[in-house]
């Protein structure tokens, strides 16, 4: 790399790094990881020559600049135990290698990336709770609810990983060890949507149909804009055979984004049930009007 582009890139994180990421992460506090990757994935103008720096140069490259970088943000090193800190960064620069490939869905290149920083710290949240991200999106959930139990324990305040505990749990039908996990974050965050639409499942498969009911409604209270919960209090309201009232969910849906053709086919299905074929087949006809090879909807018509 011609030795300008590097000063430019190093000028430009050694910016960043001065508002303090070097200084409290010395000090014992995590830097977070979202950050970095914000950097990585969102910066325009130096994007190519970042991209350039990434796999086997990151390391080095950035530990030049952290290092650097202490020596200014901290006069009193000397009082830190300086190998141990030296140890949790090479942590996490390996967590945001981990991090890059897992984005760039290099999914097994990142587990080692992860595994490295476990070697290094054992306790770190933001590793594990990586590698058990990926081993969860691979279909390896026992293995990834060990890492994210691992990990809460480590960062039990971390959302995030109470978020993927609760989801992993579901998957594996722990349904009441989900909604535990649920509930944390919604205790935490009262107004977390991604935390009440998740609860509302595990509800519905212990037969609790009601009471998800109730968290759709919760939803629609904070964002009535959410299409998604309107859509889902829908179809549950289907399933109880209250036709009625789903059919405003769907409406409410449609009004929200018109393209949304599950609602407008779930629209005609309730139609044709009351017997208003007409209005069916126009609500059918307009979902796939958005997609012509839309099955569930061409069996419907056909029928």
């Amino acid at each position: 790399m011609p030795a300008e582009k590097e000063i430019k890139i190093k000028n430009f994180l050694t910016l960043r790094l001065e508002g303090g990421e070097v200084s409290i992460y010395i000090s014992g506090v995590k830097c977070p990881q979202s950050q970095f990757l914000a950097y990585v994935v969102s910066i325009d103008l130096l994007e190519r020559d970042l991209k350039s720096l990434l796999g086997d140069k990151i390391r080095s490259f950035f530990h030049s600049i952290i290092k650097e970088r202490a020596q200014v943000a901290l006069p009193k090193l000397k009082e830190i135990k300086i190998s141990k800190n030296l140890r949790d960064l090479e942590a996490q620069l390996n967590i945001y290698e981990g991090d890059i490939k897992f984005y760039n869905e290099k999914y097994e290149d990142a587990i080692i990336y992860y595994d490295k920083a476990l070697k290094l710290n054992p306790k770190s949240g933001g590793a594990l709770n990586g590698k058990g991200a990926i081993l969860s999106n691979t279909g390896r959930y026992n293995q990834a609810i060990n890492c994210f139990n691992k990990a809460i324990k480590y960062e039990p305040n971390d959302l995030t990983i109470l978020m993927n505990i609760g989801i992993t749990n579901s998957i594996l039908k722990n349904f009441n060890t989900a909604l535990i996990s649920f509930d944390k974050v919604i205790s935490k965050e009262s107004t977390n949507k991604d935390a009440w639409k998740r609860k509302a499942e595990p509800l519905k498969q212990l037969g609790r149909i009601e009471e998800a009911l109730i968290i759709y409604d919760k939803v629609i209270e904070i964002d009535n804009k959410d299409t998604d919960a309107w859509f889902d209090k829908g179809t549950t309201l289907i399933s109880l055979e209250k036709f009625e009232y789903a059919l405003i969910c769907f409406n409410e849906v449609i009004k929200i984004n018109p393209q949304d053709k599950e609602a407008l086919n779930l629209k005609g299905v309730i139609l044709l049930k009351s017997g208003n074929i007409n209005d069916a087949l126009e609500s059918i006809d307009k979902a796939l009007e958005i997609d012509d090879g839309y099955i569930e909807a061409l069996n419907n018509k056909a029928s």
